[in-house]
């Protein structure tokens, strides 16, 4: 374990998951072990990064692995180990008007002596809860800049009730509007991107609608 620690060792620690919309995501706490310079002190740090998964069995890490809470700068009360508030033994998130609520817990294992370090002796740790929010929905997003950009989705059935609506954050003078289209990209009459009312706010849930058309259920009417 020793030399394990002394080149290295980095692992999954703890792993939460839970069902978010159509799919199922998860924080896991990664764990691993830093030999520190000029000292014989093995420094340790447990942070959280995102994962996810379409059917419970197998997962993929999200975000290109970057931390999804990272550790506390310095000698923060986080700076060494976060663990998620383990709600109902799943670590989900809760619903708090339009954002999401990550409980966690982290803790300090330094001492003013060894600062930045991790001391062995437990009983010097110091532990405290955090809190993190996140817009609703928020875990990924496309942005664009002054020129505008286009989003072509895969081919897909509707089958629901019309309604259509997007989560965005429109900057000043931006605006975002959606056509539907033919299987071969063109687009629909009356449900063109030149007709689309748009949306020009910050929501999670704008409402999509064109001047002809309240929906895209009326289509099929």
């Amino acid at each position: 374990m020793k030399d394990a620690q002394t080149f290295g060792m980095y692992g999954i620690y703890e792993a939460n998951g839970w069902p978010y919309e159509s799919r199922w995501l998860g924080c896991l706490s990664m764990t691993a072990y830093f030999p520190h310079p000029n000292t014989n002190w093995i420094t340790k740090r447990n942070w959280i990064v995102l994962a996810g998964s379409r059917d419970g069995h197998t997962w993929f890490y999200l975000g290109d692995r970057h931390p999804f809470i990272p550790n506390g700068p310095g000698d923060s009360w986080d700076a060494h180990h976060i663990r998620m508030g383990n709600m109902s033994n799943t670590g989900a998130p809760l619903l708090e008007d339009d954002k999401l609520w990550f409980y966690y817990y982290g803790n300090y294992g330094g001492t003013t002596d060894f600062s930045g370090l991790e001391r062995s002796d437990k009983g010097r740790w110091q532990f405290a809860g955090g809190l993190g929010t996140l817009r609703r929905d928020g875990f990924a997003s496309l942005n664009a800049s002054t020129d505008p950009g286009l989003v072509i989705t895969r081919p897909f059935v509707f089958t629901g009730e019309g309604n259509l609506s997007v989560n965005a954050d429109v900057a000043d003078d931006g605006y975002i509007k959606v056509a539907v289209l033919e299987e071969d990209a063109s687009e629909l009459p009356a449900f063109e991107a030149s007709n689309c009312n748009g949306v020009s706010t910050d929501t999670i849930e704008g409402g999509i609608s064109w001047k002809q058309r309240d929906n895209i259920g009326l289509r099929f009417n």
